[in-house]
Parts: C-alpha cells; sequence; structure tokens
C-alpha cells in the first residue's frame, strides 16, 4: 500500500499542479487574456437540425438508435479504467499473491 513517502510525494506533487494552474489563471488575468473557456459563441444553422428534430418528434424511441454509440464508447472508457488501476503496483501485488495461493 501507500507509505509515507509516496504520500508526501503524491501530497507535492497535486500542491504543485494547483498553484501552478492558480499562478497561470492570475498571471493570465493579470495580462487580460480571456481564458479558453470564454470563447463567443457562434449561430448555428438550425435548418439542419429540422428533420432530425422532426424524426424524434414522430417517433420518441428512436433516440434509442444513438445509444449503442454511446454504449461503445463508455465500455472502452471504463475498460480503460479498469486497465489503468490493475496496473497499479498495490493490485498487481494482489494478483501476484492471488495466484500464488491458487498453485
Amino acid at each position: 500500500m501507500f507509505n509515507l513517502f509516496t504520500f508526501g510525494v503524491v501530497a507535492v506533487l497535486l500542491l504543485t499542479a494547483y498553484l501552478y494552474v492558480s499562478i497561470d489563471r492570475r498571471l493570465s488575468r493579470k495580462n487580460g487574456d480571456k481564458p479558453l473557456y470564454d470563447v463567443p459563441s457562434k449561430p448555428i444553422d438550425v435548418s439542419s437540425l429540422t428533420p432530425t428534430i422532426k424524426r424524434l418528434r414522430e417517433n420518441p424511441s428512436a433516440r434509442l438508435h444513438f445509444q449503442p454509440q454511446t454504449q461503445v464508447r463508455r465500455s472502452r472508457l471504463i475498460a480503460a479504467a479498469k486497465g489503468i488501476v490493475t496496473d497499479l503496483e498495490f493490485f498487481r501485488h494482489r494478483q501476484e499473491e492471488h495466484a500464488s495461493h491458487n498453485q
């Protein structure tokens, strides 16, 4: 598990990242720069959305056809997160212990 040194390193890294971001924000505001998320909005052409809106009004369950794409993305994200977590040293240690008990 985590020892005191690892905890200290993680705490220092998080504090450093927080300070870097806060100083960067402060300097960009001082220089008059606009934040990245403060982008002026642009009008969109809603005429291209009209057929989709009409189709959804006629058949509300038609939205279900779009869900498999989001399900695939969600399952890939979950698989990636599972891979990252299982690659952590703590869980690799557990897997090795489990494998030695099964033999």
